[in-house]
């Protein structure tokens, strides 16, 4: 009997090929009882094959077919490749008409073919190199909702794994200087090399190439360490990384729960303390009792006049109600678009430097007087306050002929 509803179904399809018909599998695989998909391949794509007649969906291509072969050959030979790259030479080189979510989803689905370069792990000499890193512009909000960008620079030993992180409000290059003798004296000596993973304070551009900043040379010529470039997407540690990652994530777990910028400052000091007291997946062993020993075979520190040079750079100061900073107990006047915020304080030849992040907002000199005043800050701060809504030229007479004590003491200063 099943002999027999083969041949009927055969003869069927015999004549479906002899006019061009397309059979419904599926009726076919009910009125003979079969499945749909042996009715298919077992008897139709046979009776195809025997007489030469390809189907309709055997000779059906797809646009990217014909470049197939070349997209392999690409993710073979290039590491690292991206589909869009692959993409983008197939539409202006070869002609391609397709679309590049079709060059993505083969790219997808062929990622294996990808070379990986491959990597030889070097044991780290005890002493010899650390590497740096740097976070910009971390915010983190005040319980009083108060709002602190801040940027966190950390150096980690190759050997040992032994790191300092520390915070900064400025970003310069000369806080990055400080920051990295910080380091060197928490560590008690100098590694031979200290390596830089793309910090723009750190290196320059000369001629499409980057170069180490001659600044950051004399440093390491100072103290006494080769100052190295990593090369670009292949850092030779992923240890800092990690490092500065999980402490990102300590101070963004203490968001609205701190008060004011020394808290976040402790915050990350007890960081690099515990941490010393954890093991290092690297060697399995407690970092301290690893620093202890890599401690002898580091470049011992120059002496503190060097070291003081470096670190004489920047101290912060918040911009009171009264658009004033405190130096030493006197006051000393700025902009009032900075109330409230922090700004850097630079001590050069008797006179207050003092920045908003890079730029330079006002200079005074250093004076025993409590109330320090820049003529702009003086005119800003009474029209805003006492003396709202007269001209410029009704308070500069005023100014001519009033002791400002007396504007101190309306507003209730001390």
């Amino acid at each position: 009997m099943e002999q027999i509803k083969e041949n009927m179904l055969k003869a069927n399809y015999k004549e479906m090929i002899r006019l061009n018909i397309k059979p419904n599998f599926a009726a076919l695989g009910r009125q003979y009882g079969c499945d749909y998909r042996t009715a298919k391949a077992k008897y139709y794509e046979e009776l195809n094959t025997e007489k030469g007649i390809v189907s309709e969906e055997k000779i059906r291509k797809h646009i990217i077919d014909e470049y197939k072969g070349l997209i392999i050959d690409k993710l073979e030979n290039i590491p690292g490749i991206s589909a869009y790259s692959i993409y983008y030479f197939l539409k202006v080189e070869k002609g391609y008409k397709g679309s590049y979510e079709t060059i993505k989803n083969f790219v997808r689905e062929n990622k294996d073919k990808r070379k990986q370069p491959a990597e030889i792990r070097v044991e780290p000499i005890i002493g010899k190199s650390a590497q740096v890193d740097w976070k910009e512009d971390l915010k983190l909000t005040s319980k009083s909702n108060e709002v602190f960008i801040i940027n966190l620079f950390l150096m980690r030993l190759h050997y040992s794994k032994k790191f300092y992180a520390t915070l900064t409000i400025d970003k310069k290059r000369d806080e990055v200087k400080k920051c990295i003798v910080l380091s060197l004296e928490y560590f008690g000596g100098i590694p031979r090399e200290i390596w830089f993973d793309n910090m723009a304070t750190v290196m320059v551009k000369e001629d499409k190439h980057k170069k180490v900043h001659n600044e950051i040379k004399q440093l390491g010529s100072d103290l006494g360490f080769i100052p190295i470039l990593c090369q670009s997407r292949r850092p030779k540690t992923k240890g800092t990384v990690e490092n500065l990652a999980k402490l990102c994530d300590r101070l963004l777990s203490y968001n609205n729960e701190f008060e004011t910028l020394e808290d976040l400052i402790k915050i990350v000091n007890t960081f690099n303390e515990e941490c010393g007291k954890e093991k290092s997946q690297a060697h399995n062993k407690i970092v301290n009792d690893v620093f202890e020993e890599e401690k002898k075979y580091l470049i011992p520190l120059p002496n503190k006049n060097i070291l003081e040079k470096y670190k004489q750079t920047i101290e912060y100061r918040k911009v009171s109600q009264d658009s004033m900073i405190i130096y030493r107990g006197n006051r000393y006047s700025v902009p009032t678009r900075f109330i409230g915020s922090y700004l850097g304080l630079r001590i050069i030849d008797n006179q207050v430097y003092i920045y908003d992040n890079t730029d330079l907002i006002r200079c005074h000199i250093i004076t025993n007087n409590n109330l320090n005043y820049n003529d702009e800050d003086k005119m800003e701060i009474l029209k805003s306050d006492l003396l709202y809504g007269l001209s410029d030229e009704e308070i500069k007479n005023k100014i001519d002929n009033t002791d400002l004590q007396i504007y101190d003491f309306l507003k209730g200063a001390k």
